[in-house]
């Protein structure tokens, strides 16, 4: 019994339970110890289809791979809007509503635009933003110097506030019915209809004088057009003067820096210590535009699609699948342009007379706008000296099918031609495919012509001459002298023919009356020279045809070397057609002062002259 209990014993107990290992965590690396993560790339030729993220290669759809885009992707960004942060303002107008908001980035932000777009009634402010409603305006560019900067952010917020005190303090008579809004009313629908709602009078026409509807007058509201432009020229003549300040004032403080950088050992410690931060700052954002720059290229990981389009942009750059960012296009003139404004300064402060000074702030005071169309600069009644205008370059080329970009500015720098001349280049080729599809047509059918002479002449007889008579008294002429060239042994035998049709009792051999020929012939020369005279007609209509197919041709061919742009060749084609005589295929020459050959088209005046001197045939049916 006491062994079954002692056997019994080790399955009557609970199993105690083992305490976890304890998580032994790695040593801690010591101060100045260089972590793995940040390894340099090795040299040499980098693997196929792999990127060095974090101290090794990866595959580029690794999470590593993606966190490091992401955060190179922002940090580009930064740099950028860090960089010509207050050197532009962009405005877009509504292609529905015409509203005109600002922007500080060439793309536009919903952060930016929707606090813009004020409360005037039911659905005059959107929910979101949807970039395919909105369209580039004008863009401001300031000089890229601190004073620029510092310009360009005021006159952001200035052009803010009138924009939002003219929407929210309008003028009362500018809200008021006039003689044009009252015709408008009166044109929105159908006359009948609306004469039938006014007499049951569930429709008003609007009296002169009175204030507007709420929804007439939140559209006269938000139609800021005009008035943006005026109030971009009140502010940017007060930002001329703004940068002038604030380039003396900087003159100011560096001159007062380098006194106090000469006057003791405390002061020169404290100007090294700034010098040094903004050189630490400077170098931060200069390696975040090399990566900017390098991104794309073989080992390294590339930007996203949106920082790269909006660099893209900046610099001019084309955004495709393989290579994501170009080179920063231009980057060297910013700089040189930065560097030409410290020596500007140096020339201020040691210029000896006012005059020079004056010259010398006015150029670096200048400012750039440019506009989508030249004619919206019209709206304001003066700009100031310093303002210069241009077209803006207003296309940008993405990788989507490679069609144009039109929700963003687009720099000028950046080699696109401007809108008027992207316009005309593409309506000269259109034009030039056009007149060269007409001379293929041209030559085409007049080949036809030439080709098939005797199934055309043919053709003509049966459709068009076959039972012609002669009406005019020229056509009688023709005919009759058609019969009279009848040959007299052929109306001999035609009268024996006549007879031996009409009594059907004549032998082959017995000679005809004189009586019962001179019928027969007279009736067989009068449908004989019928015949003959139709086959005659519709020979000369495929020759004269065949003339006018020529001259259609040759016009042709001439307005294609026009369309192209060749002046030269014009004035030749010009000379040799003033001087040839229009003739027939056969050789004969056409009759002329009948009709004008009709062109294949207007050209203007430069074929007033030519008409007069072209082919003269008349073109008969």
């Amino acid at each position: 019994m006491a062994s079954s209990a002692v056997t019994a014993m080790p399955h009557s107990f609970h199993h105690i339970p083992i305490p976890p290992m304890p998580r032994v965590r790695p040593p801690r690396a010591l101060p100045g110890t260089v972590s793995p993560n940040t390894a340099p790339q090795p040299a040499g030729p980098a693997p196929a289809r792999k990127v060095w993220v974090q101290g090794k290669w990866r595959d580029p759809a690794s999470r590593a791979a993606k966190y490091r885009s992401q955060v190179v992707s922002a940090q580009a960004q930064k740099a950028l809007r860090h960089k010509n942060h207050g050197l532009s303002i962009f405005a877009y107008f509504h292609v529905r509503t015409h509203q005109v908001v600002y922007s500080l980035s060439r793309v536009l932000q919903a952060s930016q635009v929707l606090p813009q777009l004020l409360f005037h009634g039911k659905k005059t402010v959107p929910s979101g933003l949807r970039r395919d409603h909105w369209r580039p305006y004008f863009s401001v560019h300031f000089p890229s110097t601190p004073a620029g900067a510092r310009a360009g952010l005021v006159a952001y917020q200035r052009l803010r506030e009138f924009s939002a005190r003219r929407q929210l303090s309008p003028d009362l008579d500018a809200l008021r019915h006039t003689e044009e809004t009252v015709a408008q009313w009166f044109k929105r629908e159908d006359p009948i209809d609306l004469h039938v709602k006014m007499l049951d009078k569930k429709e008003r026409p609007p009296k002169i004088g009175r204030v507007m509807g709420i929804g007439p007058r939140a559209r006269k509201i938000m139609e800021q057009k005009a008035t943006s432009v005026a109030d971009a020229a009140f502010v940017l003549g007060l930002a001329v003067q703004d940068i002038k300040a604030w380039t003396v004032e900087e003159l100011r403080d560096r001159t007062q820096d380098r006194l106090k950088y000469e006057l003791g050992q405390k002061g020169k410690r404290r100007l090294l210590q700034i010098r040094e931060v903004e050189k630490q700052k400077a170098d931060e954002i200069a390696a975040r535009q090399e990566l900017v720059r390098k991104s794309g290229s073989a080992g390294l990981v590339a930007l996203q699609k949106g920082a790269a389009e909006e660099v893209a942009l900046e610099y001019g750059g084309r955004v495709g699948r393989k290579h994501q960012v170009s080179g920063l296009v231009g980057l060297k003139t910013e700089i040189q342009s930065l560097e030409d404004y410290d020596k500007e300064l140096a020339k201020i402060e040691e210029a000896a007379t006012d005059e020079e000074k004056k010259l010398l702030l006015n150029k670096l005071a200048e400012i750039q706008v440019l506009w989508a169309d030249m004619r919206d600069g019209t709206y304001a009644q003066s700009w100031p000296d310093s303002v210069f205008h241009d077209d803006m370059a207003y296309a940008a080329q993405s990788s989507r099918n490679g069609r144009l970009n039109w929700s963003v500015h687009v720099a000028a720098r950046d080699g696109t031609k401007p809108k008027h001349e992207q316009i005309e280049q593409l309506q000269q080729r259109g034009d030039v495919k056009l007149k060269e599809e007409v001379v293929s047509v041209r030559e085409q059918e007049h080949q036809h012509l030439v080709d098939q002479a005797e199934s055309e002449v043919k053709r003509i007889y049966r459709t068009e001459t076959r039972f012609r008579v002669p009406t005019t008294g020229e056509e009688q002429k023709e005919y009759e002298q058609t019969r009279l060239q009848m040959d007299g042994e052929a109306e001999r035998q035609a009268c024996r023919t006549w007879q031996q049709k009409q009594d059907g009792q004549v032998h082959a051999g017995e000679p005809a009356t004189t009586e019962h020929g001179s019928v027969a012939a007279e009736k067989l020369s009068e449908e004989q020279g019928l015949v003959i005279w139709r086959r005659q007609l519709a020979h000369r209509i495929y020759q004269e045809r065949v003339v006018a197919s020529e001259a259609k041709l040759r016009m042709a061919k001439a307005e294609l070397l026009e369309a192209r742009g060749e002046r030269s060749q014009v004035e030749r084609v010009k000379a040799e057609m003033a001087q040839a005589k229009p003739a027939y295929v056969d050789g004969s020459e056409a009759k002329e002062a009948q009709v004008v050959i009709p062109s294949s088209g207007s050209v203007g005046r430069v074929w007033n002259r030519l008409k007069t001197a072209l082919h003269q045939v008349l073109l008969r049916r």
